[in-house]
């Protein structure tokens, strides 16, 4: 990425037919690999996705603490995430019409702000005590409050059923 060697933690999917792609973003200071059990995806997709958990690194427009560029619709961690969806798409048998990005916290904040300028590869987004996108326009392909957002599954959820009334949250 523009020089930089950015890294991610990678849970591949088992399944052998295009899987849903999964980009969780941690919270301040936090760390991909740590934030794998944030939202228990590993468990609740069962395999049946590809999961990517990238790191953030330091903002110096924060205090040098370690996370997200959510500023714009152009930042850095915005290409950083397209960038990942293009790898996914290269080295993993991806449906790249079943994008997802989760986040808590201050990655909540960055999922809605790559969910907002990539709304044309992005399905839905979870924003876990995080906020909308900074400046709240612009976003790409519909606008933001239309998009269908995905509720969070419970572990031990035997119904494990979306908004829309879907039997699963990666349908």
């Amino acid at each position: 990425m523009g020089g930089a060697t950015r890294r991610y933690y990678l849970v591949p999917a088992t399944t052998k037919s295009p899987a849903p792609l999964v980009i969780s973003f941690h919270g301040h200071s936090g760390t991909g690999q740590g934030d794998v059990s944030t939202f228990g995806l590993r468990d609740t997709t069962e395999g049946q996705a590809v999961l990517m958990f990238p790191d953030g690194v330091p903002q110096d427009w924060y205090g040098g603490a370690v996370g997200w560029d959510n500023r714009s619709t152009t930042s850095p961690d915005v290409a950083f995430t397209k960038a990942l969806i293009d790898e996914a798409a290269a080295s993993h048998c991806i449906d790249r019409s079943r994008v997802f990005l989760v986040g808590f916290s201050w990655g909540g904040w960055m999922s809605a702000q790559a969910g907002c300028a990539l709304g044309d590869q992005v399905r839905a987004l979870v924003s876990g005590a995080g906020g909308p996108p900074e400046g709240g326009l612009g976003c790409v392909g519909q606008e933001l409050q239309n998009q269908r957002c995905i509720a969070r599954v419970q572990r031990g959820d035997p119904e494990r059923r979306d908004r829309g009334g879907r039997s699963s949250p990666w349908a």
